[in-house]
Order: structure tokens, then sequence, then C-alpha cells
């Protein structure tokens, strides 16, 4: 059974190792009926051998043509000649049934094996144009009348006894129903298929949408895909460089680069995700994060503070070929316009002075310090210690008041 199983297997996927999937589910159908149409005709020459050769060897015949024009379509499609065998499969069957019925007529039931056709031509000329499928699907109702109207037992040039008949319209009345039971098997696994590699393909892509966009504004963006902006009046947004890495970056192979800075980002990730914080994105070496968007926080001043510490704290565990690393960090909360651009790479960013201040505090700031704004001072000075830095100038803001978080008072 196990070698049978692999067998049709191995026919059914037959020239449709290198195929799309579209292209590759109609290859292993008609490589199926293909086989079907082979071996089928040859179970009734057997009972026409048996009855009388002689008198029914031109139906012997036609069945022996059709069954080989039949076989060659699973060389055909191993060749590429998809197209080809479609019409093959579509067109031949209709051709062999109707000189069949010319043969011994409608009280053999032969015409009803027109019925089975009709839903396997739709099936597997849906990819051509409509001008084409319509006739094509359309050959199998025309010749079942012509044969029902024409082809009467009068009228025919093989005339079989009455047993003979009913035996053969028994004969190919189960033969409709057990091929057309098989081919909507065969089309259902088909769709079975197709279904779960559509669910698999639809995870993937939320999945992808998720790792580029916020929950809340991926959900907005499939309902609504114009351009989504939104203002919020109180966000807090930290920055953190890593210092000097521009001078090491020059020190080392790529590979060693990319795979620290990977392990950096990842363990960032990690943080974000245990404050449920937004990362917006990285820049080279520099990492953004955004707390307060999508979805309002209360306390993300703090919860971004918090932040801050366990990522100053994490750097310890990173080197770059025995160069101890260090993080200089920088955040500040204010207003901030937020939104989904770009039609084929989708990003989330966040736009404002405060975006520019806190990028202004980071750069300003120094190694293994937590540079922060008089605002957030003021809302975590209760929580948190700080130590001023006075006045100091900021490219295009003038002369702010800033400070370093230092440990104590809650920090740890």
């Amino acid at each position: 059974m196990d070698k049978l199983l692999k067998f049709w297997d191995a026919l059914s996927h037959y020239g449709a190792e290198n195929a799309g999937y579209s292209e590759a589910r109609r290859i292993i159908l008609s490589n199926q009926v293909a086989f079907l149409a082979t071996v089928t005709p040859q179970l009734y020459n057997l009972a026409y051998v048996i009855y009388d050769y002689r008198l029914l060897l031109p139906p012997i015949l036609v069945n022996i043509a059709g069954s080989l024009i039949c076989l060659s379509v699973l060389f055909l499609n191993q060749r590429g000649h998809t197209r080809l065998t479609k019409y093959i499969i579509t067109i031949v069957p209709n051709l062999h049934i109707f000189l069949l019925t010319y043969y011994v007529g409608t009280a053999t039931g032969m015409h009803l094996l027109y019925i089975m056709l009709v839903s396997f031509v739709l099936f597997l000329m849906s990819s051509e144009r409509k001008i084409v499928i319509w006739p094509v699907s359309a050959l199998p109702v025309v010749l079942f009348f012509i044969s029902y109207v024409k082809f009467t037992p009068q009228y025919v040039p093989i005339q079989l006894s009455a047993g003979m008949n009913q035996f053969l319209y028994v004969s190919h009345a189960l033969t409709v129903f057990l091929l057309t039971m098989l081919f909507f098997g065969l089309f259902f696994q088909v769709m079975l298929v197709a279904e779960r590699l559509l669910e698999n393909e639809y995870r993937r892509s939320e999945n992808l949408l998720l790792s580029i966009l916020p929950d809340e504004v991926a959900q907005r963006l499939k309902q609504y895909p114009e351009s989504i902006a939104d203002t919020y009046p109180s966000v807090t947004i930290l920055f953190a460089d890593i210092v000097g890495f521009t001078s090491i970056a020059s020190a080392v192979t790529p590979d060693k680069l990319v795979a620290v800075l990977n392990s950096i980002f990842s363990r960032f990730d990690q943080l974000v995700d245990k404050y449920q914080l937004e990362k917006i994105k990285t820049i080279g070496d520099a990492y953004m994060v955004a707390g307060g968007i999508p979805a309002p926080m209360d306390n993300h001043t703090e919860v971004v503070a918090r932040l801050a510490i366990d990522m100053l704290n994490a750097i310890p565990e990173f080197d770059l070929d025995g160069r101890k690393l260090d993080v200089r960090i920088g955040f500040h909360t204010g207003p901030v316009v937020a939104g989904v651009i770009g039609t084929k790479k989708y990003s989330y960013d966040i736009w404002g002075d405060a975006v520019n201040l806190a990028s202004r505090l980071e750069s300003h700031g120094l190694g293994g310090k937590i540079h922060v704004s008089r605002e957030v001072f003021h809302i975590l000075k209760d929580r948190f210690a700080f130590e001023s830095r006075g006045l100091i100038p900021i490219k295009g803001m003038g002369s702010l008041e800033t400070y370093f978080m230092i440990s104590g008072n809650g920090l740890d």
C-alpha cells in the first residue's frame, strides 16, 4: 500500500516540482486525470474483448489511441508544455467519448461520461481567458445533446445485445459516480492545501506587519489604508547611542560588528517589551523608543526612565573584540505627531520639537549617563535622584537647563 501511495504521489507531481503553486495544482490534477483516462478505457477494452473483439475492434482502437494521447500529458508536463496539456486533457476525452458513443450508441450510457468532464474543465481552464474557458466548458454539454439525439440504438454501426447494453450502461453510470467523487476528492484535497498555505501566508504577513507597526496602528491601516497621523499631547521619547561606535566599527570585521549590534539591540527589544513601550526604529547604532503611544500610558515618563536604567545596566554584558562598550542615553517628554509613512515599506514614526530635543539630549550627553530635560526632572524629581548640568547650549534650541539621572532615591 505504501508503495502504491508513493507511486501515486510521484505520478501526480511529475513535472510540477519547479512550478508555482497555482500552476502546480493544475499540473497535479491534469496528471491524475490523465492517468485515470489512460487506465479506465483499458478496463472497458477487456470487457469488449471478452464479449466480441472482432465486433468491437473500432471502440478498442479508439480507447487505445485516447489512452496514449492522455498518457502523453505526463511527459508534456515534465517538459513544461503545461498549457498544451490543459487543452489535450479537456478536449481529447470529449472527442474520445463522442467517437465511442457514435459506435455503440446511447443505450450503453456512454454519453453519461460527459457529465464528469464539465467541472473538471472549469477547474483546469480557470487561468485562461473567458473567451477560451466558456467554449471549452460548453463542449461536453453540446456533445452530450448531439449524442443523445443522433446516436440512438437504431442509428449506430455496432449493435450490441440487450444484456451487453445494460452491463455497459450500469458500468458507465458507476464510472461517472466513482470518477466524479474521486475528482471532487482530489479537488478538495487541493483546496485544503491551498487554504493551509493561505493561512500560513496570512499569519506570516500579520507577524511581519506587527513587527513593523504597533498592533493598534496595523489594525487601523488594514481597515483604512489612507494615511494615519495622530497628535499626542504628552509622549516620552528616548534615544540611546553606543559611544565611539564608528571608530570601533572600523577596527573589526563586518560580521562581528553586526553580530554584536544585533545582540545589543535584541536585548534592548526585550526590555522594551518588558515595559510595554514602543520601539520606533534604529538608525545605525542609535536606538529610539517612545512611551505613551500609540496606546496612552499615564506613567510613561517613569516607565521610560526605568527602561533607560536597565539599558545602561545591560551594556556591560557586551564587548567587541575585548573592547568594553558604553551607551549614551537621553530622553524628553512633550507633544508629538505620530503616523505611518511609506507605501511599499511602511514605517511608524514620530515628529515634533520633543523628538528633536530628545535626540539632542542624547548627542550632548556623556557615556554611561542618562541625560534628561527640565520637563522630565519636574515629573520625576520625587521618585529619582538628579544632578543638574546647569544651562548648556543645545544645537538649534539655545541654552537649556538639563539634568543627569543618578543612583539613589528609587533608582535601582
